[in-house]
Order: C-alpha cells, then sequence, then structure tokens
C-alpha cells in the first residue's frame, strides 16, 4: 500500500464558458471526490487557476488506476508521485549507498 500525489488539470474541451455551468461541474467533481473517499481518495483541491489541482490518495496502485479511470473523462493527470515518509526515504537511502557501494567493489 502507498500514498500517492496526483497533480491534475481539467481538460480544456470539458471547461464550460457559462461560470454557473463551470461551478456545476465542479460540484459533480467534488462528489465524484467524496464517492472516492472509500477507494483511497483521502484530500483534493484546486489551485488558484481553478482549472488545475491534486488529489491525496491512500492504497495500492491498481485501486489508483480505477480511480482515475473515473476521472478520466474530465481530467488529465499531469503528474504522480509516491508519498514517502522519512523512514522510508532513508531506508531507500541507506540501501541505494549500500547497492552504489557494492557496485564500485565489482
Amino acid at each position: 500500500m502507498g500514498k500517492y500525489l496526483i497533480l491534475w488539470s481539467i481538460k480544456n474541451e470539458v471547461i464550460p464558458s457559462d461560470p454557473d455551468e463551470y461551478n456545476q461541474m465542479i460540484d459533480m467533481l467534488s462528489m465524484m471526490v467524496k464517492q472516492g473517499h472509500e477507494m483511497g481518495l483521502t484530500d483534493w483541491g484546486l489551485f488558484a487557476s481553478n482549472v488545475d489541482g491534486y488529489y491525496i490518495f491512500e492504497g495500492d496502485f491498481s485501486d489508483l488506476i480505477i480511480a482515475h479511470k473515473l476521472t478520466m473523462p474530465y481530467l488529465d493527470i499531469m503528474d504522480v508521485q509516491q508519498v514517502l515518509t522519512k523512514e522510508e526515504a532513508d531506508k531507500a537511502q541507506k540501501e541505494a549507498m549500500s547497492m552504489m557501494k557494492a557496485m564500485q567493489n565489482l
């Protein structure tokens, strides 16, 4: 199980020009996110641009793909990054350093 930060952008072709329709679309996406909490979405938000944002997903990567499929008609995924705890990052760093030393001794 992992924790992921997903950066997204609303697809230009689905952005309504009417402000009321835009707000309805954002409300609909908000409802999808609320339903997504059962799947592992723990947080989401819009950036100041009002067309870009993020969500945090906790679960298996395969579940993340399923959650993404739900948003595909509306969002372009710009980036997916796994979020590590300090302990996980430290462990990965130590393993990498150990592997590098082993390779130098070949």
